[in-house]
């Protein structure tokens, strides 16, 4: 797949959630259309405040999330990439990168879309049980953070 700095479509799995709600997110909420859920090829780990994505081959690996259609994809882009440390602004190595990967909405349909990735395996993190960040924070008994 190709993209361009302009594609309309942004896959989140993470404080950018609807339900959490963190950081940027109102911004992304202004210009952005909440689509629905989605899933995309990955495995889910437990940093601390935060979960990183780290891309997978395996099937059976999906993590859940939400895509939103962008407006002002340059403008939002550019917020995210500060926000998750990955601009310019910041010496690399960088802990994540903005990359390009297919989305699978509740509906079946496929959407390309970006994704903020995990630059590395992480070696001491715990993998979130069944990929759904909002799913693991509300357990009733989550992992320590």
């Amino acid at each position: 797949m190709t993209a361009s700095a302009e594609s309309e479509h942004l896959f989140v799995y993470g404080t950018l959630r609807r339900a959490i709600a963190a950081g940027p997110y109102p911004e992304l909420n202004r210009h952005a259309r909440y689509l629905g859920t989605a899933r995309v090829a990955g495995r889910l780990y437990d940093l601390g405040r935060y979960p990183g994505l780290v891309p997978s081959d395996d099937p059976a690996d999906r993590v859940c999330g939400e895509i939103y259609r962008l407006r002002r994809a340059a403008h939002v882009l550019a917020l995210l990439d500060d926000y998750e440390g990955c601009s310019a602004r910041f010496a690399p190595p960088h802990e994540y990168r903005r990359a390009w990967l297919g989305a699978t909405l509740a509906s079946g349909a496929e959407q390309p879309a970006w994704v903020y990735l995990l630059n590395h395996q992480p070696a001491a993190a715990t993998r979130i049980p069944g990929d759904d960040y909002l799913t693991y924070l509300n357990s009733p008994a989550p992992q320590a953070r």
